[in-house]
């Protein structure tokens, strides 16, 4: 018989008192969803007495309060039979209809006041560092506007100190300064576990791929020129650069990452002959993906979407090397390809130089 079949349960005196305690708001959540919300409590006990014998139940929420009502032990669940997913001794108290509704109206009232509120967003950290005061006033402003908390530093001194003290999530700085330039604030910053990962971006446009390029190596995640500093551009930057820094930076100078519109492939080639690198250089350039394998500083493989159509090995690397924007990563690994590009790397480049000029 289901409980809207009964008969009302009437206010007698009652035969057996019961107490049943929810010791956290997640148990007496779910005994809410699976039986009290529909008039029932179950009460963990094996002093069982026969169904139909009225009850006072005391009901324990978890901050304390206890709520009284009355009731009849509607049902016994002896040894080895399950009730709420887990086998348990004791007894289904059917609550009177006017206890039920005020039962269920504590408990809501608990949970609801129980639930903690929403976590306020964090507000990310940019720490600015430039010797000149309105140019580091001027971009702390910028991106105070754009919702970030901004600290500033006149060198590379105060930098670091602010950097340790506060942690930032993007580091901006200049990197002609006095006491400490950049560069060795770059350095310092790396050197440290905790800002090892965090985005650093020179104000500088740097003059050369070979700047640009030791920046790289020693950790710089991105150059802006301070007159191409403008609101939109620079809180796009900083926003890319903070959603893109997700990856563990190797800080045993496993791995490489750029920009080539910054530091071009023949440059990077070029290095990477010089210094016999050895490793997996993979340039993602919009739709496009090219992996280049390189042994010893010579590239011996190029491995292409098969959209690019079938090319050959030094044809895979021309195209490559047609490349002008896109991102590069190199992690060092071995390398055991054929070598199906068949050429030094520094005669490729010339031949690619070559072709260049006589397209022109």
């Amino acid at each position: 018989m289901s409980r809207a079949d009964r008969p009302g349960i009437r206010r007698q005196r009652p035969a057996v008192a019961l107490r049943v305690a929810y010791a956290t708001p997640s148990d007496l959540g779910r005994a809410y969803e699976t039986h009290i919300r529909h008039g029932f409590v179950f009460v963990p006990t094996t002093a069982l007495v026969p169904p139909g014998t009225l009850a006072k139940l005391g009901v324990t929420l978890p901050h304390g309060r206890t709520v009284d009502v009355a009731g009849t032990v509607e049902e016994i669940f002896g040894a080895g039979q399950v009730t709420d997913d887990a086998v348990e001794t004791g007894m289904s108290i059917a609550i009177a209809d006017d206890d039920a509704k005020e039962l269920c109206l504590a408990i809501s009232r608990y949970l609801a006041a129980s639930v903690p509120p929403a976590p306020k967003p964090r507000v990310p950290t940019a720490l600015v560092v430039d010797d000149h005061q309105r140019q580091r006033e001027a971009m702390a402003k910028l991106l105070s506007s754009e919702g970030f908390e901004v600290i500033t530093a006149a060198n590379g001194v105060e930098a670091l100190r602010a950097a340790i003290t506060h942690a930032p999530d993007i580091v901006l700085t200049d990197v002609e300064m006095p006491e400490m330039d950049g560069w060795n604030l770059l350095r310092l910053l790396r050197a440290r576990p905790a800002l090892r990962t965090t985005p650093i971006v020179f104000l500088t446009a740097l003059h050369s791929d070979a700047e640009r390029l030791r920046a790289y190596e020693l950790g710089v995640d991105d150059f802006l020129a301070k007159a191409d500093v403008s609101g939109a551009e620079l809180c796009s930057r900083v926003r890319r650069l903070m959603r893109a820094t997700a990856y563990d930076r190797s800080s045993d100078g496993s791995m490489l990452r750029g920009d080539i519109a910054k530091v071009s492939l023949p440059t990077l080639l070029s290095l990477f002959e010089m210094e016999r690198r050895t490793g997996v250089l993979t340039v993602q350039v919009e739709h496009e993906l090219a992996t280049l394998y390189i042994r010893d500083g010579a590239v011996v493989q190029v491995d292409l979407l098969p959209e690019a159509g079938a090319q050959t090995g030094i044809e895979r690397l021309f195209h490559v090397l047609d490349f002008t924007s896109g991102k590069f990563e190199l992690v060092a690994n071995e390398i055991s390809h054929a070598n199906t590009v068949g050429i030094s790397t520094s005669f490729a480049l010339l031949e690619h130089a070559r072709i260049r000029d006589e397209r022109k």
